[in-house]
């Protein structure tokens, strides 16, 4: 039992990657999110129709006011980026 426990923490050393031995993808770290939010806000934030940049659980988010023919990338420095349409945003202030 030992042997085999110490084998399977060589393997890990040796080079490995992690998720290569079970190819699980793993999420990017909060820097790595900041980092593409970042990026994202300077391409598209100043375009007419994005409302909003933020992160989600792993991915970074771009809220569009309605459908756009603009094409966004799926994936910026490995992080994947999703669209989504919420409308025009507005204050919920009441008057």
């Amino acid at each position: 039992m030992v042997e085999d426990r110490t084998r399977l923490i060589s393997v890990v050393h040796l080079g490995a990657t992690p998720g290569s031995a079970t190819n699980l993808k793993m999420k990017p770290t909060i820097e790595e999110l900041r980092k593409v939010k970042n990026i994202v806000k300077e391409m598209y934030f100043n375009k007419n129709g994005v409302n909003g940049i933020g992160i989600g659980d792993g991915y970074i988010q771009i809220m569009l006011e309605k459908k756009s023919k603009q094409v966004f990338p799926t994936k910026i420095e490995g992080v994947p980026i999703q669209v989504i349409v919420v409308g025009k945003i507005r204050s919920l202030k009441s008057k």
